[in-house]
């Protein structure tokens, strides 16, 4: 797990008072802060819980901070919760699980693989087995992209770096949105340039972009589910990327096996677990 620190515009959100009111708690020595060397503050875990345990009163109309109090679980079944909070449509408690854990230092390839993931999954079984209807599929579904949002919105994005710029999109026929999110979150948080092209985007699209713009250095495309043959497409693909010195990677497990062997023969990169995937875009 990794190092949290936070700004005072992430903790004002979650005591829902103005960023104003903590930077006076903190010049204040109220609350616990690090500074920068540019003049920032910021707050580590530590000194967050610290705060916590000694004003209460702070945290009594906060799930989110209370949970902050209670002795960390593990997050093997912890998509469960996760899953019955979206079941309730309690919206409160299904994003204000996923900023706890982002809080507690799980890395955010940690919470998609271990909470969305599994709980995306479940839908889909439950659906597939008429146990779910259809409107509660949908409706789960979209609450998911809207918490990938919310989430993506709390994370600080760092600098952007113009030599590290990615193009993000979904391959031809899937119209599959989420994984291309998740993948949209982390390349954020590590100061990436991003353009999200968004479903069912064909070559020729792709090739306007990257013809326009050479400080291309990343191609994320994703395909969760597609009724077409990508083969010529992924090879085409592969050649262009090939040619203009840009790194491929294939995500989602709409892929057939012919196409990832292609991948595989040409070194192409794929997304097996997204906390794999972070620590690639990491030492990238």
């Amino acid at each position: 797990m990794q190092t949290m620190h936070f700004t005072p515009p992430q903790i004002a959100k979650y005591f829902t008072v103005h960023e104003s009111t903590i930077k006076r708690w903190i010049q204040s020595g109220k609350l616990p802060a690090d500074q920068t060397v540019g003049g920032h503050y910021r707050v580590s875990k530590t000194q967050m819980n610290g705060f916590l345990s000694k004003y209460h009163e702070h945290v009594s109309s906060s799930y989110v901070l209370k949970r902050l109090l209670e002795q960390k679980q593990h997050t093997t079944e912890r998509w469960r919760e996760y899953y019955q909070h979206l079941h309730n449509n309690d919206n409160i408690k299904a994003i204000g699980m996923l900023r706890l854990l982002y809080i507690q230092g799980y890395s955010l390839g940690e919470i998609f693989d271990t909470i969305l993931n599994p709980t995306l999954e479940h839908i889909g079984r439950e659906w597939q087995r008429d146990r779910l209807e259809i409107h509660m599929e949908h409706r789960m579904s979209f609450q998911v992209s809207q918490h990938l949002s919310e989430l993506g919105n709390f994370i600080q994005e760092t600098k952007k770096l113009k030599s590290r710029e990615v193009v993000l999109a979904c391959a031809p026929g899937n119209n599959h949105i989420l994984p291309m999110f998740m993948g949209d979150i982390i390349f954020k948080k590590y100061g990436f340039k991003r353009e999200v092209l968004g479903i069912n985007i064909s070559l020729k699209e792709l090739q306007k972009v990257i013809q326009k713009d050479k400080h291309i250095k990343l191609l994320f495309i994703s395909n969760t589910y597609s009724a077409l043959d990508n083969m010529t497409y992924l090879k085409k693909l592969i050649t262009l990327t090939k040619k203009r010195k840009i790194n491929l990677i294939l995500s989602g497990r709409g892929w057939s096996r012919a196409e990832l062997a292609i991948a595989d023969k040409n070194s192409v990169k794929r997304i097996l677990s997204l906390v794999e995937f972070e620590n690639y875009v990491i030492s990238f």
